[in-house]
């Protein structure tokens, strides 16, 4: 991996590194803090006269190395525990240190108590000192304190901060080694490197779509509600190159696929198709989503007939199924009844041409083709495929799958857009009245066709729009 793909798996997982980091921190502190104390009292001692001879000197540093050992020998510690009156089954901890060159003897003793740890040290050095004047009497033997321990209320153990450094230290080891070995072991498309390396066909745009904005009716897309923002201005830039992708400067039939159900497929297709409206195109939007009709059901046109009807009749026109939007552009919802018995590759080979000929784009929303095949039915028909993929949700297997069949199927597949997470529905699954073989519900008024081209001088526009809202006949 390269250093730009360390800094992306860094973006994508700061939060978890900073909280790991964190929470290991804190609870290495309480942890530490709840730990009893331990002080420690230390006692130095000379050996041999502080002023000798080289022999004498040298036989003194030796010697130090003999009264380290016999300081904490257990007939020592144990006359030590019966002069302080401590129980006989504890445990003492006490390190003799010598020096040769200074033959300066160290002890130190530890305990809970600092004035326990001063008397532990102050009395070994007071045993040992017995010892040696007992059995020598030469001049380098001699032991002398120059330096009693005293209680020191500081403790050296636990050091609580430096136990919670190590373990915030530990946690964001931890926390990053599991991020390298989900990234590395995930099925999931987390960059867009990534996805470009998996389809080998150019990312036309990363963008964050449904999120950031209160939907309205009249502004269901963040392009209309928040045209300044970075999420519309991406948008506006992924519909340029859809725009101008084809051979002709003209992309007339687009299809827009995702690859899992529920994911930002249908608004990304609403995106795009309101900015080459925005721009001055006539554009027909239509939502050939036979497993939700996510983008009906975004637009609350549930109640609306549309290409159910129209796959029923092919060659009827299909200007009054189409539903103008004050964006500009024209709404194909799905209607009232499936189409999975209706869709077939000559009567979509019929819609497509009779809706390119009253617009200058037509752009398609279809399922993900692991939910349905009707997206390789409409491949076949349109001039270019631009795939949904989206972040930490798209598995790499069904992306590999969507791009397989569609170059199995001999579809031009313009390019892929990354995606945000999208927001999820509350309803999951094909929505009722719509799917399954029930009786379909009534039709509202609609407003009579006219000879225009829909979407561009219809004036009713803003009414119709309302009417919708609220499942109404516009006046």
């Amino acid at each position: 991996m390269e250093l730009a793909g360390y800094f992306g798996v860094i973006g994508r997982w700061w939060a978890t590194l900073l909280i790991s980091t964190w929470v290991a921190g804190l609870a290495g502190f309480f942890i530490a803090s709840g730990v009893q104390p331990t002080y420690e009292g230390v006692t130095r001692l000379l050996v041999g006269p502080v002023v000798a001879d080289v022999d004498v000197t040298r036989a003194a540093g030796a010697l130090s190395y003999t009264y380290s050992e016999l300081a904490t020998t257990a007939p020592a510690l144990e006359m030590a525990k019966e002069a302080l009156g401590l129980a006989p089954e504890s445990v003492l901890v006490v390190r003799a240190i010598p020096n040769e060159t200074t033959r300066i003897l160290t002890i130190r003793a530890e305990h809970s108590s600092p004035d326990v740890a001063a008397a532990i040290a102050n009395t070994l050095s007071t045993l040992l000192q017995e010892r040696a004047a007992s059995d020598v009497v030469l001049p380098e033997g001699q032991l002398t304190v120059i330096e009693p321990a005293a209680p020191n209320p500081e403790p050296i153990a636990p050091q609580v901060t430096l136990i919670a450094i190590v373990a915030a230290a530990t946690g964001l080891i931890a926390s990053a080694v599991l991020v390298v070995l989900v990234e590395y072991f995930g099925t999931t498309v987390n960059s867009q490197r990534e996805l470009a390396e998996l389809t080998r066909v150019p990312v036309l745009g990363s963008v964050a779509l449904g999120r950031g904005f209160r939907r309205r009716p009249q502004q269901p897309t963040i392009v209309e509600a928040r045209p300044n923002s970075r999420a519309a201005a991406a948008l506006r830039t992924i519909g340029t190159k859809v725009a101008f992708a084809g051979d002709n400067a003209s992309a007339a039939t687009v299809l827009v696929v995702g690859t899992a159900p529920r994911d930002g497929a249908p608004d990304l297709a609403l995106g795009l198709a309101t900015v080459l409206a925005r721009g001055g195109r006539r554009v027909a939007l239509v939502d050939g989503d036979d497993h939700s009709a996510a983008l009906t059901e975004l637009l609350g046109l549930e109640r609306m007939p549309g290409l159910t009807e129209l796959l029923g009749n092919p060659e009827r026109d299909p200007r009054p199924l189409l539903l103008p939007r004050p964006s500009g552009l024209s709404i194909l919802p799905y209607g009232r009844g499936p189409t999975y018995e209706l869709l077939t590759a000559e009567r979509a080979e019929a819609v497509m041409r009779r809706l390119a000929a009253l617009h200058d784009a037509v752009i398609v929303n279809s399922a993900p083709m692991q939910s349905s095949g009707h997206a390789l039915v409409w491949a076949r028909h349109v001039t270019g495929v631009v795939v949904g993929v989206e972040r930490e949700r798209a598995k790499r297997d069904d992306v590999a799958y969507a791009m397989e069949n569609l170059s199995m199927f001999g579809a031009h597949v313009i390019g892929t857009v990354f995606l945000g997470r999208a927001p999820r529905s509350r309803r999951r699954g094909p929505p009722p009245d719509r799917l399954v073989g029930t009786e379909p519900l009534p039709a509202p008024t609609r407003p009579q066709a006219t000879d225009s081209p829909p979407g561009r001088s219809r004036p009713s526009s803003d009414r119709v729009a309302e009417a919708q809202a609220s499942d109404k006949p516009p006046r």
